[in-house]
């Protein structure tokens, strides 16, 4: 059999790579429309990339490994659990310990994933009417800063619970969307006015002057983890795109020392 000149294996070489860079770069476009809402990870609308940007630009170290078992990192202060997917019991008494050592958890979402963790601190949703109204600062704990413009804030369900350990932080119709409570050390923010934590609503006036508010209930100013834990991503390095593909696999590396 005649083999085949090197000009014509490199010509291969190049086409089987453009192949490879083509189908991961498909793929990665999927991922990236498939991410969940409020994913840290996404550029889309509705995820939260935006937001773990703008933490890093305000002088917040943000811990961004990824873990094999569900439980937040010792150094971090803040853990951000946007629509969570259904967080299990045992992942909850982890958080738990967490929290009452002296963290602050942010947990926001209005669907059907946040329902066992709102159980787990004892809250329920309640819809709220499509009539219009304005959200209603309940406290002076909102007052970083002061001038909190809630009326592009959205909310289109509210918290209910037996609890009358809570501090209502924002209302609608005297409805709670935004609540915190002590627990230990530590405390727990929780609510359901999930938009303002988008990448498209964070671009709305008064969004990001109630994102600052909340954080800075935080307990302690340190470190922020974003739970990606229950959006799916849970273990090891993966392979998002071609870009992954190329520098983190062997066949990868390969295709590069044979094309350049």
């Amino acid at each position: 059999m005649k083999k085949l000149p090197f000009d014509a294996k490199l010509g291969i070489g190049v086409i089987l790579l453009l192949v490879v860079v083509t189908t991961f770069a498909a793929l990665q476009r999927r991922t990236e429309e498939t991410y969940p809402t409020l994913s840290s990870l996404s550029p889309a609308p509705d995820g939260a990339l935006a937001l773990k940007l703008w933490v890093k630009e305000l002088d917040y170290k943000v811990d961004d490994q990824i873990l094999t078992n569900f439980a937040p990192p010792e150094e971090a202060s803040i853990v951000f659990m946007l629509e969570p997917l259904f967080p299990t019991e045992d992942e909850l008494e982890s958080l738990d310990k967490w929290v009452e050592e002296g963290g602050t958890l942010i947990a926001i979402g209005q669907r059907y994933g946040m329902y066992s963790l709102i159980d787990h601190y004892k809250f329920f949703f309640n819809y709220l009417p499509n009539d219009e109204g304005t959200l209603s600062n309940e406290t002076p704990l909102l007052d970083s800063p002061s001038a909190l413009d809630l009326t592009s804030i959205y909310a289109g369900i509210a918290l209910g619970s037996d609890r009358d350990d809570y501090v209502t932080l924002i209302s609608f119709q005297s409805q709670p969307v935004l609540v915190s409570f002590e627990q230990g050390k530590g405390r727990v923010i929780l609510g359901t006015v999930a938009e303002s934590f988008t990448n498209a609503g964070l671009k709305l006036q008064g969004n990001p002057e109630l994102v600052l508010n909340i954080l800075a209930l935080a307990k302690t100013q340190g470190m922020v983890w974003f739970d990606e834990w229950h959006h799916g991503v849970q273990s090891g390095e993966q392979i998002l795109g071609p870009s992954d593909f190329l520098r983190r696999t062997p066949v990868g590396r390969s295709l590069l020392f044979v094309t350049f």
